[in-house]
């Protein structure tokens, strides 16, 4: 007979340990010519690219708009 819960929550247990070891990660990223690196401690999130929206009179370094969650959020060529 199997043993298994069929349906059972799965828990996460917190782990103090893969806490620490997440500020030692570094997430990074070329600009151009040059690469760059961020602790994984500072990044919120991490959005694949959405469709965007044009707007006429922009600023050229301002790609557009998207929208993400409900909100209009404009798009920076850095």
């Amino acid at each position: 007979m199997n043993d298994e819960k069929i349906g059972a929550p799965e828990i996460e247990m917190f782990d103090p340990a893969e806490e620490q070891q997440d500020e030692s990660r570094i997430l990074t990223f070329r600009l151009e010519k040059q690469f760059y690196g961020v602790s994984i401690a500072h990044v919120e999130q991490i959005i694949s690219m959405q469709p965007l929206t044009g707007v006429p009179e922009f600023p050229a370094y301002a790609k557009g708009i998207m929208s993400l969650r409900g909100e209009v959020i404009p798009v920076v060529d850095l």
